[in-house]
């Protein structure tokens, strides 16, 4: 009914249903200049109040277009049936108006979550690739194989090979913020060893003729520890500075987050689509350091 009475005015002020406020008002002091009873004698009174009741309606219409949508009608029909004979406060609603407000408060609610579900469904959808799949699974199963062998690696039995020493020099920080000193042997190969070792070198206290002999993995060839003979004939044993361990944990991690993916519910659509990004960054990463470590051809030389 209120829709028809706006249509209505509409015409009366001889507006389009898409005109604007300023339009109205112009319209309105033209019509209303018009057919005013004491510049138009002839007209009857009628039309003039015709073209009042419509603006105000349509002024109404513009500063409140809420009261004038289906969902207000509606919940007036339902406050009309029941307080059919009372005067409607709407700061006081009646209980069952709050219970039906309430009511499609939480219907559009429901509709609203479903919509941003639905959403994230599809957007979810074009990511799910073949291809994406196929790639998630193959960083993983890339994961599985480097920290199986990784496992392997710190307990299989270590390897040993022997070095003569050339020069020890320089005193600089390690890893662990350690003081630490650089071994040059003659097979051009550069350790840094704990500071102990050079200070036992400056004392002249090495048995520099005897070989040293340097612990590794087996499968990685990280360096572990250096043992080496004093003039008196004491073996004495010193660990190696580096951070191939710290890398190779880093790499593992990196390799193994695509398994967060098949832990998170099917139906958690904004973390599953943050998981497949996340973990394939990372663990594209993760392949990329292994590449250059040659963590890999390592695996395969130890293999055959």
């Amino acid at each position: 009914m209120q829709q028809k009475q706006i249509v209505d005015a509409f015409r009366v002020l001889e507006l389009t249903p898409n005109a604007t406020l300023e339009e109205l008002k112009q319209n309105y002091r033209r019509l209303a200049k018009e057919f005013h009873p004491d510049v138009e004698k002839n007209t009857s009174d009628d039309r003039f109040i015709q073209i009042n009741a419509a603006y105000h309606l349509l002024l109404d219409y513009f500063k409140n277009p809420l009261k004038y949508s289906v969902y207000y009608n509606v919940s007036q029909s339902i406050d009309d049936a029941v307080n059919a004979n009372a005067h409607k406060d709407w700061r006081n609603p009646s209980k069952l108006d709050r219970e039906t407000r309430m009511k499609m408060a939480r219907e559009r609610m429901a509709q609203k979550e479903k919509a941003e579900q639905d959403s994230l469904q599809n957007a979810f959808a074009k990511i799910n690739t073949r291809f994406f799949r196929i790639l998630h699974r193959a960083l993983f199963a890339l994961g599985i194989v480097f920290i199986t062998f990784l496992v392997l690696d710190r307990v299989l039995p270590q390897k040993q090979q022997s070095y003569s020493i050339m020069t020890v020099s320089g005193v600089t920080q390690g890893t662990n913020d350690n003081l630490v000193t650089t071994v040059a042997t003659y097979e051009h190969a550069y350790f840094q060893v704990g500071y102990s070792f050079y200070i036992l070198y400056q004392e002249n206290l090495i048995d520099t003729k005897a070989p040293i002999i340097l612990h590794q993995s087996s499968i990685f060839h990280t360096p572990q520890t250096f043992s080496f003979n004093l003039v008196n004939g004491v073996n004495e044993t010193v660990a190696v500075d580096n951070n191939s361990n710290s890398l190779q944990n880093l790499v593992a991690v990196f390799l193994l987050l695509p398994f967060i993916f098949f832990l998170l519910p099917k139906k958690k659509y904004a973390l599953r689509i943050l998981s497949y990004y996340m973990s394939v960054s990372f663990a594209g990463l993760g392949f990329i350091i292994s590449l250059e470590e040659g963590y890999f051809v390592k695996i395969i030389n130890w293999l055959f």
